[in-house]
């Protein structure tokens, strides 16, 4: 099986396209091609190595019909149309895949001139080679189906590492490996990083994890996609609060600590409002007030 090949009568619109990375990877091991946007077509072009057009991919009706409104309420409407064109004409797109092993490698490397010197570069790394079917089933989804799309594209992906870079300056580092997703912003004198790490496949249930200058900050835990735990941290890594979510509001037995680990208060939450006994502690574990809570209204 190719690794791209796809029968005309299924997908006429990309067998051009698809072929020629076919062909170049079946004699070089590698191939090359390169893509950008055209707003006066109001298409994503995609060139060979040579510059001969390969594939002219429709945008987004969504996309277009922002781009729409946006000349629709300008004042001056040619200066915004030459506005945009700059913008979204600007970056240039290379990609070259290649094969090591058993793996299918894909880098690209993307340039915006007219926005200062910014330069994205992504790596991918497929498990294996894709059968036709495999192949096929994706672009169906991609045009049809993108939660379905990225859920199938990650059962083939060993890792997908995007990085940006601002005058030379690594600014920003995205990573997939498995069922972790890695975000690094780097900004002066400080690195933010956010880590997603989820149980399984289905990706419904996970925990996120936000450091600052590799101290852990907050933990969030979802379970089928809602956010059911936050836990937040002291500089001294202990454990500060712990708040329980229900549909979006805090439900359940909410506490707070003290750095050195001891319970610092207790409170009980129906719906986003305190309901029941807030109990209050001393550093030695001892309770040194409690108060009476209905329906988030103090009773006594």
């Amino acid at each position: 099986m190719g690794l791209t090949k796809i029968e005309e009568k299924d997908n006429p619109k990309y067998k051009k396209f698809l072929n020629y990375i076919d062909e170049n990877l079946a004699k070089k091991g590698e191939v090359k091609y390169s893509h950008k946007v055209n707003m006066d077509k109001k298409v994503v072009e995609f060139f060979s190595e040579k510059g001969e057009i390969l594939l002219a991919e429709n945008l987004p009706k969504e996309f277009l019909d922002i781009v729409d409104n946006s000349i629709k309420v300008a004042v001056n409407k040619e200066e915004i149309k030459k506005n945009i064109k700059n913008i979204y004409e600007d970056p240039y797109t290379y990609v070259s895949i290649s094969k090591y092993k058993e793996n299918l490698i894909l880098f690209t490397e993307q340039n915006m001139v007219n926005r200062g010197k910014i330069k994205n570069t992504m790596s991918v790394v497929l498990k294996r080679e894709l059968t036709d079917n495999e192949k096929n089933e994706l672009i169906y989804l991609k045009d049809n189906n993108d939660d379905e799309f990225f859920k199938k594209y990650r059962t083939y992906l060993e890792s997908e590492t995007t990085k940006t870079y601002i005058n030379d300056k690594l600014e920003l580092f995205q990573e997939i490996k498995g069922l972790t997703e890695t975000t690094i912003l780097y900004r002066k004198n400080e690195v933010s990083k956010e880590v997603l790490e989820y149980t399984d496949d289905s990706r419904l249930n996970a925990v996120a994890k936000e450091y600052r200058n590799d101290r852990l900050l907050k933990e969030t835990f979802f379970k089928n996609k809602n956010i059911v735990l936050e836990k937040e941290y002291y500089a001294n890594g202990k454990l500060a609060k712990e708040i329980p979510l229900k549909d979006g509001l805090v439900s359940g037995e909410a506490k707070d600590y003290y750095e050195n680990g001891k319970i610092r208060s207790t409170a009980t939450f129906v719906n986003g409002d305190i309901d029941g006994i807030v109990k209050e502690y001393n550093q030695t574990g001892k309770v040194i007030k409690e108060t009476l809570y209905k329906n988030g209204k103090k009773i006594k």
